[in-house]
């Protein structure tokens, strides 16, 4: 922060303690000073965002890039701004323009194959990823987004650019990505004993500030939601929510299937695939906020009818902002949702639940497999892999006792043997005719911003399910975990 201005460092300040409108008025005043000040813009647009008033931050960006077009990071948040709205053909036009003021940038290259991909333009998005790596041969993330779009045949020359650098040369971040990449490579072409070495090899570089997976957090934090939350805990407050049933809320383990079943569903006219939406999350830690605690105990004991109401009301507020044709049923696709299956239901005790299941083995070493961007810290290794999938088993065991909401359990190996059977069954639990572009999800044009977003542009396959096998001899440790008392 030294080398900020002082009004900038006054904003950021007060924004560290919350007084954001006190810190937009202090901007505000600074441009009404000098117009082209670009960190007050700049601040003021990062307020925005944080405070998700996106509008806003579009006019601030717009602001820097008009008065200073040469500024790549306006570039580089707007394309994201537009782009997480769903505005492709905006992002698109922002991202060409920047293009012309930096011609040579690997990151809005990049940003360009991104938004291609996420909204199912494969030919576009493998154009701008490999002229993101013309430009810069060392981003790893364009390799990882090209490796699973690229035919087989494309994939050696790819492998042996990867292979050529060394992990002492680049950053533990860099170096992570670049063996995900390999692995993921080697997958792809059935080199089965390098692809597990190099996801071993990746997950040990994990995050330096990151330390060894707390199991015991884990296990008091869901005992306590096992032992407190029961069905008396719902008849108390069975009355208090919203009775709406438009939400339906997905969950499960990540790769279980979950971004598979909104991309179908969001294929119908009358669902709309609203993605991995936070509000839930956010709502919780709004309520605890309001009731000056961030003890389960504390929250459960004080919450009460207004707050729930409230609670309830603000998200339907939210969901309804994103919902432009009127759908029905809008699909809140965040699988790790089913930890607070106990509050979607206090909000909203009519509304449907979504759980995907797949097979423990493939669920497990799909996630192995998988750079997640932050979080899931469990799977970094096998063992506690699989022992975190019993803690979900066993959480989703008991909310199938006591919650009231209907759970509709999707398994994927059913979904991919027989679809139209499957997705009759759940359209009737929503009282939904067959629409046959459930079938043909693949051709919804809709962002998918998630690890599957090349998975649910093809047609359903079955060479997922039961791939545990081929890695069978590797998986002892998660075998032994997930039998394990």
């Amino acid at each position: 922060m030294t080398d900020y201005p002082t009004h900038i460092k006054n904003a950021i300040n007060l924004c560290k303690s919350n007084q954001f409108n006190a810190a937009i008025e202090l901007l505000q005043h600074a441009l009404q000073k000098n117009p082209n000040d670009i960190d007050a813009w700049h601040t003021w647009g990062d307020i925005c965002i944080a405070l998700k008033q996106y509008n806003d931050a579009c006019i601030c960006f717009n602001e820097i890039i008009t008065r200073h077009p040469h500024a790549e990071f306006a570039y580089h948040r707007l394309i994201k701004l537009f782009s997480n709205q769903d505005m492709p053909e905006k992002a698109i036009h922002i991202a060409k323009t920047g293009q012309k003021h930096h011609p040579n940038s690997p990151i809005i290259a990049h940003m360009l194959g991104c938004i291609y991909q996420d909204f199912g333009n494969t030919s576009q998005s493998i154009y701008f990823f490999q002229q993101s790596l013309e430009k810069d041969a060392l981003y790893f993330d364009t390799y990882d987004r090209l490796i699973s779009m690229l035919p087989i045949k494309d994939l050696p020359p790819i492998k042996q650019r990867l292979s050529s650098y060394s992990g002492d040369t680049l950053s533990n971040a860099d170096n992570k990505q670049r063996l995900f990449c390999l692995g993921k490579l080697c997958d792809r072409l059935d080199d089965t004993e390098n692809a597990i070495t190099y996801f071993t090899q990746a997950n040990k570089c994990r995050d330096a500030h990151l330390g060894p997976f707390d199991r015991s957090r884990i296990s008091i934090n869901y005992s306590m939601l096992i032992q407190h939350i029961t069905s008396s805990f719902f008849s108390k407050y069975r009355h208090f929510g919203n009775a709406s049933q438009q939400p339906i809320f997905i969950i499960g383990m990540p790769r279980s299937g979950t971004s598979l079943i909104e991309q179908i569903l969001a294929s119908h006219p009358d669902i709309h695939g609203a993605g991995e939406l936070p509000h839930i999350m956010q709502l919780l830690d709004y309520a605890s906020s309001q009731l000056h605690s961030n003890e389960l105990l504390t929250v459960l004991n004080q919450l009460d009818a207004p707050l729930i109401q409230d609670l309830a009301k603000k998200y339907m507020h939210h969901i309804h902002t994103i919902n432009n044709a009127n759908c029905l049923y809008i699909t809140d696709k965040m699988p790790g949702n089913y930890e607070v299956l106990w509050f979607i239901s206090l909000l909203f005790p009519n509304a449907h639940i979504i759980h995907c299941k797949r097979n423990a083995l493939d669920t497990c070493l799909s996630c192995f497999m998988q750079n997640f961007t932050f979080g899931h810290q469990y799977k970094h290794n096998l063992s506690d892999l699989g022992w975190m999938y019993r803690q979900y088993q066993q959480l989703m065991q008991h909310w199938q006792t006591c919650i009231p909401n209907s759970i509709h359990t999707i398994h994927y190996e059913f979904l991919v043997t027989d679809p139209k059977k499957t997705i009759t069954r759940l359209l009737n639990q929503f009282n939904l005719q067959w629409n046959d572009n459930c079938l043909n999800f693949q051709h919804t044009k809709r962002r998918v911003h998630t690890a599957s977003n090349v998975q649910v542009r093809q047609k359903l396959y079955t060479h997922s399910v039961c791939k545990w096998k081929r890695y069978n001899s590797h998986l002892n440790a998660l075998k032994k975990a997930l039998i394990s008392e």
